[in-house]
C-alpha cells in the first residue's frame, strides 16, 4: 500500500475513533495521526505537533488485562516514537517506544504499530512522544480501569476526570533544545504552564475561553488522574479550600492519605479523590512550580483550572495559597508519606535477598567545547550530566535492544559501574564547581543483570553544578520505594529506615535535593529498559543508562522478535527513498510546482521538505560531528521561509537546493569512481562518503547561513547581461557532458538489483562529472555574490533539470551496514572486507 493510502486509512481510523475509542471489551484499538497544529496560547499563533488534532493528545481508556493496539502515522517533519509511560510491555518489548532503546523512530511518512497488554496495572499511566523534545506537546492519558467483576477498594467516585499539566513555549520545543544542544548551553524557559492545555485566565491569552473547567455537585465525589506531562518543572498541585486523599500513584494503588496538597515530578501521576464539600462558588484547581535548584532562572507562574459549583453565582474563583516554589519540607513531606495498598490483587511482598547492589551518583557536568566553537556553558564548555562517572549517549543506527537481540557488536557496552569511580562528599556544595568533578567520558555502557534477579539501587544526588531534586524513571518494571532522606546515604544507619512491609510503588521518583533514595525491584522482564532523569533537558546531556535483563530461559522470559512493521534505519533502501516525499525526486517535483506557480501550499512543502531532507542525509549517514551544523541550518532555513516573501523563497530554495544537489553530486561522484575499480576497501568508501557529507553541511554553514538575513534586500533586480549569456551555453554543454553514449560498455552498466535501471544505452562520464561540480560551484559562486539578482526559476529549472538528467535514480550513499550498503554498482555480499562491483 502506497504511503498515501495509508494516510487516508488512518486519517479514516482516526476521524471515526473518538478521542477514547474502545472497541471491545478485551481490545483497545485506535490510530494516532501526527502532524503539525497552529494553536494560540499566548496571544500569538504557533505550529506545534500534535496527535489527532489536539493539546493534549486523545486520552486512552482501557480495563486492566485488555490488549492495546495503536496505529501510528507520522505525518510531522520530524522522527517519532511513543512512549507508553510506567507500562510494563511484558512480551511486548518492541513497544515501549524511547528512541535508540527499544526502536528506530518512525520517520516522516512513515507509520508503525503499537501493541501491549495492560495486565496487573490499574491506574492512571500516560503515553508520550520520546524524540527530542516533542512531548511537550506529543502527550495524553493512559486511563486503566479494574476488570469487569473487579472494584476499586475505594468508594466509587460519582465522576472520574483527567487533570494533564504541562508547559507551553511560545516557539518550536525542537528548536528550543536544537539550539541550546548546539551552543551547548541551557534551554530557554517555557513561557507558561498549562492545565488540559491552556495555561489559564491568570495569563494573558487573548483566548475568550483558555481555562479548563470542571463542573461539579454540591455533595459528590470525585477522582482525578493528575498527571505531570511538563518536560522540566515538578509542580505543587492544590484545590482552593479542599483537600483531597490519595488513593493510587502510577498505577499502583496506596493506603488513603489526605492532604491539601500534591508534588508531582515530570512523569508521575496520582489519583485523588475530593469531595465538593464547600459553599457553592468557583475554586481555582492550581499548579505551580517546586524549583529546587537554587540560582537557577524558571518560570514561577501558576497555571489555573476552575472547580465550578452548579448553581455557583460568584464570578472571581477563589485561588488557593500556594507552597513557596523552594519549599522542600513539604515537598518532601508529601512523597515521603505515601504507602502501598498491600491488599491490592496486585500486590507483591518485597524481595528480602538482593543479587544486585548499586549506588549509583548523578548529577550535571561538564564536556569540552570544541577548539572552533563559542559554548555558552559553565566556564564556556558544554553543558553535560552523568551516572557514576558515565555520561549517556544514544547509539545513533541501531536500537539497544535491536543490537542486544540480533547480537550487533559494537553498539554498547556492559561496564557500568555499580559504584562511583571516585568516593567524595557528594552533597557538599563546595564541590559543585571542583573541575576535577566535572568533566565524565561519554559513552553508551549498560548494566546487565540475570533475569528474575533483585536489584536495589541507591540513587545519590550530589551538588556538581548545583543541587536539585531528579525524578528518576525507570521503563518496564515499577520499584519498591524503600526511604528517602537527605545528605549522603549512610548503610551503617540509613538501612534501618527501610520500609519493607509496604512501601509504595512508583515507576518515577523524585531523589531529593541534596538526598538520596533507594529503590529495590526484580529484574523478571527481559529486554533493555531506560533509566533516566525525566527533565528533559538532562536527558540529552547524558543523565541516563540502561539495564539489560537477560532472557530467563522460558518462552515466557524470552525476548520475542521484532514485529513484521518496525522501524529500523536499514529499511532506506533505493525503493524507499524514492516513494518517500523527501526523496530527491519528490523533491524536485514540489520544488518545480512552487517555482512555477509560487502557490502558498507549494511554499509550505518546500518549507516541510528541504530540512527533513538534510536531516535524513545527515542523520541517515550517522555524521555526529555534522549534526550541530545540520541543526543550525534547518533552524535558520525554517525561520527565514516563515518571513520572506515569494521572490525571496525562490531565491532560497534554489540556494539551498544547489548546496544539496553538490553534495549529492560528490557522493554520486564516488560511485562511479568505484565503478571503474575492481576493488576499493570499504573503509575508504565509507570516509569518501562521510567526507563528502560533512564538506557539503561545512559549505552551507560557511556560505549559506551569512546570507540568509541579505535576502531581505528591497533589491529584485534580474541577473545581469553577461551572466545571462553565461549560463545558457555552459547549461547545454553541461548536458552533452553529462551523457555520454558508449556502445562498448553499455552491456556491462551494472544492473539494480531492486529491478531499476539507468536509462539504457548511457553512461555517467568523469568529465560531466567534474563540468557539472564546477559548474555548480560556479553557480554557488555568483549567488554569493549577486544573492538577490539571481532569478530564481532560472536557477532552481536549471538545477532540477540538470539532477533529473545526470541522476535518475537517486540512491542514499551511505554505506552503513554491509547487507544494507544502497548502492546498485555493490555488491552486498561479504568478500574479505572489500566490496567487489557485479560482474554480470
Amino acid at each position: 500500500m502506497g504511503s498515501s493510502s495509508v494516510f487516508v486509512v488512518g486519517f479514516i481510523l482516526a476521524f471515526l475513533s473518538s478521542s477514547c475509542w474502545t472497541a471491545s471489551a478485551d481490545i483497545v484499538e485506535t490510530s494516532f495521526v501526527v502532524k503539525n497544529l497552529t494553536a494560540n496560547r499566548l496571544c500569538q499563533n504557533q505550529v506545534i505537533t500534535a496527535v489527532n488534532g489536539s493539546l493534549p493528545g486523545p486520552t486512552i481508556k482501557a480495563k486492566e488485562g485488555d490488549t492495546v493496539i495503536v496505529h501510528v502515522f507520522n505525518r510531522s517533519p520530524y522522527n517519532l516514537t511513543i512512549h507508553w509511560h510506567g507500562v510494563f510491555q511484558k512480551l511486548t518489548q518492541w513497544a515501549d517506544g524511547p528512541e535508540f532503546i527499544t526502536q528506530c523512530p518512525i520517520r516522516p511518512g512513515g507509520n508503525y504499530t503499537y501493541r501491549y497488554n495492560l495486565t496487573g496495572q490499574v491506574g492512571t499511566l500516560w503515553w508520550h512522544a520520546h524524540v527530542q523534545w516533542l512531548r511537550a506537546t506529543v502527550y495524553g492519558a493512559l486511563v486503566i480501569r479494574p476488570r469487569d467483576g473487579q472494584k476499586y477498594p475505594f468508594v466509587k467516585p460519582y465522576r472520574e476526570d483527567t487533570i494533564l499539566l504541562g508547559e507551553w513555549w511560545n516557539a518550536n520545543p525542537i528548536d528550543v533544545e536544537s539550539t541550546a544542544l548546539a551552543s551547548g548551553g541551557v534551554p530557554v524557559n517555557s513561557d507558561a504552564y498549562t492545565i488540559n492545555g491552556w495555561p489559564g485566565d491568570l495569563f494573558n491569552s487573548c483566548v475568550s475561553k483558555n481555562t479548563y473547567r470542571l463542573d461539579v455537585v454540591p455533595g459528590k465525589t470525585y477522582l482525578l488522574r493528575i498527571i505531570n506531562a511538563a518536560l522540566n518543572n515538578q509542580f505543587f498541585f492544590k484545590i482552593a479550600n479542599h483537600n483531597m486523599t490519595v488513593v493510587g500513584a502510577d498505577a499502583a494503588y496506596t493506603n488513603p492519605f489526605q492532604t491539601d496538597v500534591l508534588l508531582l515530578g515530570p512523569g508521575q501521576t496520582t489519583d485523588v479523590l475530593f469531595t465538593a464539600n464547600q459553599s457553592p462558588g468557583l475554586y481555582y484547581m492550581a499548579a505551580s512550580p517546586y524549583a529546587s535548584a537554587a540560582g537557577v532562572p524558571f518560570n514561577g507562574n501558576t497555571t489555573t483550572g476552575i472547580i465550578a459549583y452548579k448553581k455557583a453565582t460568584q464570578t472571581t474563583p477563589i485561588l488557593p495559597v500556594m507552597p513557596a516554589f523552594n519549599d522542600t519540607p513539604t515537598a518532601f513531606a508529601f512523597s515521603s508519606n505515601l504507602t502501598a495498598l498491600v491488599t491490592s490483587p496486585f500486590w507483591s511482598p518485597v524481595p528480602r535477598t538482593v543479587d544486585e547492589n548499586m549506588l549509583i551518583t548523578f548529577g550535571l557536568g561538564l564536556s569540552a567545547c570544541n577548539s572552533s566553537q563559542n559554548c555558552s556553558g559553565i566556564f564556556g564548555q558544554r553543558m553535560s550530566a552523568s551516572m557514576n562517572n558515565h555520561s549517556f549517549v544514544l547509539p545513533s543506527q541501531v536500537s539497544l535492544l535491536e543490537a542486544v537481540f540480533r547480537n550487533i557488536s559494537g553498539v554498547y557496552t556492559t561496564d557500568f559501574p555499580d559504584t562511583p569511580p571516585l568516593v567524595f562528599d557528594y552533597t557538599n556544595v563546595n564541590n559543585s564547581f571542583n573541575q576535577s568533578f566535572l568533566f565524565a567520558p561519554k559513552s553508551t555502557s549498560v548494566k546487565r543483570v540475570k533475569f528474575n534477579a533483585t536489584v536495589q539501587v541507591v540513587f545519590q544526588n550530589t551538588a556538581l553544578i548545583g543541587i536539585e531534586n531528579h525524578p528518576m524513571h525507570l521503563h518496564g518494571f515499577n520499584f519498591y520505594v524503600l526511604a528517602q532522606g537527605f545528605g549522603n546515604y549512610n548503610p551503617a544507619t540509613d538501612t534501618q529506615k527501610f520500609n519493607l512491609v509496604n512501601p509504595q510503588e512508583r515507576n518515577t521518583l523524585g531523589v531529593p535535593v541534596g538526598g538520596w533514595a533507594v529503590i529495590r525491584f526484580r529484574a523478571n522482564n527481559p529486554g533493555v529498559w531506560f533509566l533516566h532523569c525525566h527533565l528533559d533537558v538532562h536527558l540529552p546531556w547524558g543523565l541516563g543508562t540502561a539495564f539489560l535483563v537477560d532472557n530467563g530461559g522460558t518462552p515466557e522470559s524470552t525476548l520475542p522478535p521484532p514485529p513484521a512493521d518496525f522501524p529500523n534505519l536499514s529499511s532506506w533502501t533505493r525503493e524507499s527513498m524514492i516513494e518517500r516525499p523527501s526523496s530527491v525526486r519528490g523533491l524536485n517535483f514540489e520544488l518545480v510546482m512552487y517555482v512555477s506557480f509560487g502557490e502558498d501550499v507549494w511554499s509550505k512543502m518546500a518549507v516541510e521538505v528541504m530540512p527533513v531532507f538534510e536531516v535524513i542525509l545527515i542523520k541517515g549517514c550517522g555524521l555526529q560531528e555534522s549534526e550541530n551544523h545540520a541543526m543550525d541550518i534547518f533552524i535558520s532555513w525554517k525561520n527565514v521561509l516563515t518571513t520572506v516573501d515569494g521572490a525571496e523563497l525562490g531565491l532560497l530554495v534554489a540556494m539551498r537546493y544547489l548546496i544539496v544537489v553538490i553534495v549529492i553530486m560528490r557522493l554520486r561522484m564516488t560511485s562511479m569512481l568505484i565503478k571503474r575499480r575492481q576493488t576499493i576497501p570499504r573503509h575508504e568508501v565509507q570516509q569518501v562518503s562521510r567526507e563528502s557529507i560533512t564538506q557539503g553541511v561545512q559549505a552551507q554553514s560557511e556560505y549559506f547561513l551569512p546570507r540568509l538575513h541579505e535576502l531581505k534586500s528591497p533589491n529584485k533586480e534580474g541577473v545581469s547581461g553577461l551572466w545571462s549569456k553565461m549560463l545558457i551555453p555552459l547549461f547545454v554543454i553541461l548536458l552533452l557532458l553529462g551523457r555520454e553514449k558508449d556502445d562498448n560498455t553499455a552491456d556491462k552498466t551494472p544492473r539494480s538489483t531492486s529491478g531499476t535501471s539507468h536509462h539504457q544505452n548511457s553512461q555517467f562520464s568523469l568529465l560531466g562529472f567534474l563540468g557539472g561540480v564546477n559548474l555548480a560551484l560556479l553557480v554557488a559562486q555568483v549567488c554569493q555574490l549577486f544573492p538577490n539578482a539571481i532569478p530564481s526559476m532560472l536557477v532552481s529549472r536549471f538545477l532540477i533539470v540538470y539532477t533529473n538528467w545526470l541522476w535518475p535514480n537517486p540512491v542514499m550513499l551511505c554505506p552503513i551496514d554491509e547487507d544494507d550498503l544502497g548502492l546498485d554498482v555493490w555488491d552486498p555480499r561479504k568478500t574479505h572486507g572489500e566490496i567487489k562491483r557485479h560482474e554480470d
